[in-house]
Formats: C-alpha cells, structure tokens, sequence
C-alpha cells in the first residue's frame, strides 16, 4: 500500500486499476417480470371475476418464477458464475407473486370461489 505520509491516507491511483467485465443487463430480469404481471393480469381480468384476479395472478407468477429457477439449475447455471439476468427475473417474477398474494383481499376471494363452486 502506498499510503501518504501527510494524510495517512492511499495516494489517488495506488491500486485502483483494473478491467472492468461486461456488465450483465440485470434490469432484462426486473422487465420480464414486470411484463409477465401485466400479461397475467390483463389475461386473468378477462377470465375471472374480479376478487380471484390478484391470488391467481400470484399462483402464477409465484410457481413461474420457481419454474425459471428450477431450469435454471437444471440447466447447470449458477448465481456466482454465470450470467444473473435470469436468476433476476426468477426472484423479481416470486417477489410479485408474493406481493400480489399479500395484497389480494382473501375473504372476497373465498366468497367468489364458494360462488362458483355453487354453480
């Protein structure tokens, strides 16, 4: 370490130098995931009533995004070396299954579900 006498403190370029790598698109994971909730979303609105929207939609992306993982380690891919943008679109996909899963209103959910399982 070349550290300055005066300020007890590591001269401006001692060390610093390196290559930077490419830098992986993290946020492709954080766009498909945002674009799989607006696709399920809308595709779930059309097909069923109003209170089962939100908990279908976070079935779906819940078990879409540990499918993904799953292929992913199927796959021999792993989080330290290889490219992060899937594992990211994994996370980001079970991180909104969950936040829709905690924002649907359960009671309207199991009056809807009882209403058609009546019919």
């Amino acid at each position: 370490m070349d550290l300055d006498p005066g300020t007890h403190r590591l001269s401006a370029h001692a060390g610093t130098r390196r290559e930077a790598g490419p830098v992986p698109p993290r946020t492709m994971g954080w766009a498909l995931a945002g674009v799989s909730l607006c696709a399920a979303v809308t595709l779930f609105s059309l097909l069923l009533p109003v209170p089962l929207v939100l908990p279908a939609a976070a079935c779906a992306l819940a078990l879409a995004g540990f499918a993904l993982a799953a292929a992913l380690t199927l796959a021999g891919r792993r989080m330290g070396r290889d490219a992060a943008s899937g594992w990211d679109a994994a996370a980001a996909l079970v991180f909104l299954g969950f936040a829709a899963a905690l924002l649907a209103d359960t009671g309207a959910a199991l009056t809807a579900l009882s209403e058609l399982g009546a019919r």
